[in-house]
């Protein structure tokens, strides 16, 4: 290898803001939203809303979160007075029960309190709905999801269902015979992946998960993304993949006489996280030595830096980061015993946001 050619492992990151809803494909059999769905009798409606498609589950054994919010409505053309309103919220686990996901009241709705097993009991402001009443909602409801997923030898958790029941008694009562109550459920089940290379949660706002992902392709990667319990609550995404294919090496990498190797890896975060650290581990072909190995990272405000400066510790301060102009360790680079030469990299690059680790792939 020419000295004074350097070979950079590239990660990549693309930063989308709040308000992202809908995210990934065909995998994920999860609805964002219920739908207005109303009583066929009475005059009462609800939607179910999840904030963002649900957590992956993989690997398994990390705290991943979901986020849900709840709207009750009158519906149009009812004349009559809904008084004494309940909400309930019920969630259990699709597969088996003995994994089921807590409730986060810490970070949710203080009007929803935990009244029995897997039950909340929300406390409607107003507690009566007539013609013309404005809807009322509660949220965040956050759920903190199942540490296990199914493997092809068991029965572990699937997804989550949550259901949600409004009921009230309808004035004036109704002829004789009919019932004065008045109700409607709905419901909204969200499915856990089982995909090695991606992983997703609903977080910050003082909840702190490590989203990791692992791909074993033509290389062995594993990355990792800490999400601080700081930070604004959001949804957070970690992908990778191997280069090759649909992932190639950027023009002004190859322009600059350098070559891409190990994972291209892209995440979805919300703004304001700062500083950000992305640790990378690969085992794979020899990309040269250690003092040849760097990282591109493209910033929220659009600049591309090469980080090559070693940090001055595993956790160096934001002031610190800012001075280098980004900075990583390579804590391990060996020749893994009998592959043949292929090497194990471990790398832990931090900047001063997220931006788009990217661009690059």
């Amino acid at each position: 290898m020419n000295a004074y050619r350097r070979t950079w492992l590239v990660a990549g990151l693309v930063m989308i803001g709040v308000g992202f809803l809908l995210v990934g494909g065909a995998a994920r059999s999860a609805a964002d939203s219920s739908g207005l769905v109303c009583s066929a009798g009475k005059p009462i409606c609800a939607t179910l809303t999840s904030d963002a498609d649900p957590t992956s589950r993989s690997p398994a054994g990390n705290d991943h979160y979901m986020t849900y919010s709840l709207e009750v409505s009158y519906k149009s053309g009812g004349t009559s007075n809904l008084t004494n309103l309940v909400v309930t919220v019920e969630w259990v686990d699709q597969g088996v029960s003995s994994t089921t996901s807590n409730y986060v009241a810490s970070v949710s709705d203080s009007r929803c309190t935990v009244t029995a097993p897997r039950t909340l009991t929300c406390a409607p402001t107003p507690k009566s709905l007539g013609p013309g009443s404005d809807p009322f909602g509660f949220g965040p409801l956050v759920f903190r999801t199942s540490t296990t997923t199914p493997s092809p030898s068991d029965a572990e958790a699937t997804g989550t269902d949550v259901f949600v029941t409004a009921s009230a008694k309808e004035t004036p009562n109704p002829p004789k015979g009919g019932s004065n109550v008045a109700f409607v459920t709905v419901h909204n089940p969200s499915s856990y992946e089982n995909v090695g290379d991606q992983d997703l949660s609903i977080a910050g706002g003082g909840l702190a998960p490590t989203l990791t992902t692992s791909n074993a392709g033509t290389v062995n990667q594993i990355s990792k993304l800490p999400v601080s319990g700081g930070a604004p609550r959001g949804l957070f995404k970690v992908v990778e993949a191997n280069y090759g294919g649909s992932i190639t090496c950027p023009d002004d990498v190859v322009d600059a006489g350098l070559a891409c190797f190990g994972q291209h890896v892209t995440t979805t975060t919300v703004t304001g996280t700062s500083p950000v650290n992305l640790q990378i581990v690969y085992e794979g072909d020899r990309p040269g030595n250690e003092g040849d190995i760097g990282v591109f990272h493209e910033r929220n405000n659009g600049t591309l830096v090469q980080i090559t400066a070693t940090c001055p510790s595993a956790t160096p301060t934001l002031a610190e980061i800012t001075a280098l102009n980004g900075c990583l360790l390579v804590n391990q680079f060996f020749t893994i015993p009998g592959s043949g030469g292929d090497v194990h990299i471990e790398i832990s690059a931090w900047d001063i946001d997220n931006g788009g680790w990217g661009g690059i792939g």
